[in-house]
């Protein structure tokens, strides 16, 4: 669009309400100019703001997780205010994505709303930062403590 900054779009979207409402205009400029309502006739109103809500990521049990030596290590990973599917979903401990480390006993399973990251047996090099690092979402990230025995806490 040449000719034309960014304050000079404008949104338009007309919405049924109830009978008290039976027409709505909503209006959003990108420079944000004039929010409020005003009227519009016929019991309708003139809206020039709206909200904004990101797509993010949550991973249950953060910010910390303590589990033993050698039992499963099972982290979810939920999204929030997501309105379409992520395309990917990927796992990191510390920097090195971990999707497809078999070795290590790292299974993912996703789905439309979550991801699921599982080691089998985990040991204490598994401890450290775990990030979920969706497609379409703000990420998210736990501290997982891997302890040696049934009474040490390190």
């Amino acid at each position: 669009m040449t000719g034309y900054g960014l304050e000079d779009l404008e949104v338009g979207v007309q919405l049924p309400l109830e009978q008290h409402f039976p027409l709505l205009h909503v209006v959003q400029t990108a420079s944000g100019a004039h929010p409020g309502a005003y009227p519009m006739g016929r019991g309708g109103y003139n809206l020039t703001s709206c909200a904004v809500s990101e797509a993010a990521a949550e991973i249950l049990g953060a910010p910390d997780l303590h589990i033993k030596s050698g039992s499963k290590l099972r982290l979810v990973c939920t999204l929030r205010q997501s309105t379409e599917p992520p395309v990917y979903v990927f796992w990191y401990h510390e920097e090195r994505m971990i999707n497809y480390d078999k070795e290590r006993g790292v299974a993912v399973h996703s789905d439309r709303s979550s991801s699921v990251l599982v080691v089998a047996e985990a040991q204490k090099r598994d401890s450290g930062n775990y990030s979920c690092v969706p497609s379409n979402a703000r990420s998210a990230s736990i501290n997982v403590h891997v302890l040696n025995g049934k009474n040490s806490r390190t």
